[in-house]
């Protein structure tokens, strides 16, 4: 009777054994240097993300200065440690510009819509007659709109002010001669109206201007390809 006990236990250990899975195979270097990089890479999201939330409350532009010193200092040192065995080497200012265009996007999308503004700069809607819609997008401010009496420049003619131009454009500082402030066209860069003409393509605003963060995601200028 106790030999009949003690098989049942043995073979449930046996079956018990033969589940349970076999000790983590240890990394290999190149997996450990990507661990590395992503922990350092995750780190600098955060910062980022920080500064932008940050710069939001206390209506200033966003200081990232100690994010970059910090990650650049940090993860060339990856590089240093792991040496030929990671599979990518000097990327940190790769890894740098991705981080920071996917924040700036998810910034961007989480933008109030301009329909939530004082006017629509794409539809042009909300203004009195004889006035158009502006963008207002100062650097260190988040962009609102404002109704103004309609300019009369169209497409490249040069300006002072925003509404120097005709409904629908904007005074910017164009890619072709940064010299200048010229009128040039908005568009919504969804897709929608209004859209480029003249082989121009659409960009967002704060894609083509670096220091103007806080504009909706679907807010662009038309600019040359």
């Amino acid at each position: 009777m106790s030999i009949g006990r003690c098989g049942p236990s043995l073979a449930l250990l046996g079956a018990l054994l033969l589940a349970t899975p076999g000790a983590q195979a240890a990394l290999t270097p190149a997996q450990s240097c990507q661990v590395k990089k992503l922990k350092e890479a995750a780190k600098y999201v955060k910062c980022r993300l920080k500064a932008e939330q940050k710069g939001i409350k206390d209506n200033l532009s966003p200081d990232f200065t100690a994010c970059d010193t910090k990650f650049g200092s940090k993860f060339p040192q990856i590089d240093t440690k792991f040496g030929a065995v990671c599979t990518t080497e000097g990327d940190s200012a790769s890894v740098m510009s991705r981080v920071t265009g996917h924040i700036e996007d998810l910034v961007g999308a989480l933008m109030p819509p301009l329909a939530t503004y004082a006017c629509d700069v794409l539809a042009q809607n909300g203004c009195a007659s004889g006035e158009a819609c502006y963008l207002v997008a100062p650097s260190v401010e988040p962009a609102t709109s404002a109704c103004a009496s309609e300019g009369t420049g169209g497409q490249d003619t040069p300006c002072t002010f925003a509404n120097d131009c005709v409904a629908g454009f904007g005074c910017l500082l164009p890619d072709v001669n940064p010299g200048d402030f010229l009128c040039t066209a908005m568009c919504d860069t969804n897709g929608g109206a209004p859209s480029c003409g003249g082989g121009l393509v659409c960009r967002r605003l704060n894609e083509f201007y670096e220091d103007v963060k806080r504009v909706p995601a679907d807010v662009g200028i038309c600019v040359t390809p």
